[in-house]
């Protein structure tokens, strides 16, 4: 079923819940696995009209990794798509202000995948070279794996707090009642007689 929202858990984890009710919990691993963003897209209108359906307080949360991965070729083409060369695109996509070291990230992408990342524009890469070169990313982003916990809804009906009995049918006739008599009391059998009337 098709997950339709996502929030962040206790602790390292992040929830989904599809349409009918079932939640999937995403457990430990990397951010970038918690949150179906191979690329660790931060969260904001772009991310949501790109498929996130929802954010973990810094980066989106996309349904599955195949929507995050589209989402991070579309970014790289759309946004950084004028950079000069993979080299600068990196430098504004990881920048040194959020704590990263895109010359690192640049040369990690160069050993990893053969292309020249200071003479190849992102405009001129071919489809397997993208391919690549997100497969390349989402390695240097960190795409670790946890652990997965599937809670399925409940659909029995919620029991009677306990010390309560619930409201018992009605018996179809008067005769199939209980005939209670206090056993102090000398009623001269007429609760026989009584009985004996009913229908």
């Amino acid at each position: 079923m098709p997950t339709v929202s996502a929030k962040k858990g206790p602790g390292k984890s992040i929830m989904y819940t599809d349409q009918n009710g079932r939640q999937t919990i995403r457990k430990n691993g990397s951010p970038a696995w918690r949150n179906n963003n191979p690329g660790n897209i931060i969260k904001g209108s772009w991310a949501t009209r790109h498929g996130a359906i929802g954010d973990d307080g810094k980066f989106a949360i996309f349904p599955d990794v195949e929507t995050g991965r589209k989402a991070k070729r579309e970014l790289i083409r759309g946004k950084y798509g004028d950079s000069e060369s993979i080299r600068k695109m990196i430098r504004v996509y990881a920048p040194k202000s959020d704590n990263n070291d895109p010359e690192t990230y640049a040369d990690h992408i160069k050993k990893w995948t053969g292309l020249d990342v200071d003479n190849t524009n992102i405009k001129d890469l071919k489809p397997e070279e993208m391919e690549k070169l997100l497969d390349a990313m989402q390695r240097q982003e960190g795409f670790q794996e946890g652990t997965i916990e599937v809670i399925e809804p409940s659909n029995q009906k919620a029991s009677p707090p306990q010390g309560v009995v619930p409201p018992q049918p009605v018996p179809g006739r008067i005769r199939d009642r209980w005939w209670i008599t206090d056993g102090n009391l000398n009623d001269g059998g007429l609760t026989d007689r009584w009985k004996k009337m009913m229908p």
